[in-house]
C-alpha cells in the first residue's frame, strides 16, 4: 500500500524504490508476489514506459 499511496501522490520515483525494495525482499523468498508486479506495472505506466509496464503486468496476472 505504501508503494500505491506513493504513486497516487505522484511520488513515483520513491513509489518505484519502494515497489523494487519489495519485488527484490520476495525474489529472495521464493515467493514472488503479482500485487508488487501489478503495481510496478501501474508505476511504469504512469513513468511513460509502456514496454515495462506490460512486462510487469504479464507477471501480475
Amino acid at each position: 500500500m505504501i508503494g500505491w499511496t506513493l504513486r497516487s501522490m505522484d511520488r513515483l520515483a520513491d513509489a518505484l524504490e519502494v515497489q523494487n525494495a519489495l519485488e527484490a525482499e520476495c525474489a529472495a523468498a521464493g515467493a514472488p508476489d503479482p500485487h508488487v508486479f501489478a503495481e510496478l506495472a501501474a508505476i511504469h505506466e504512469a513513468l511513460g514506459d509502456a514496454a515495462r509496464a506490460l512486462a510487469y503486468r504479464s507477471r501480475s496476472a
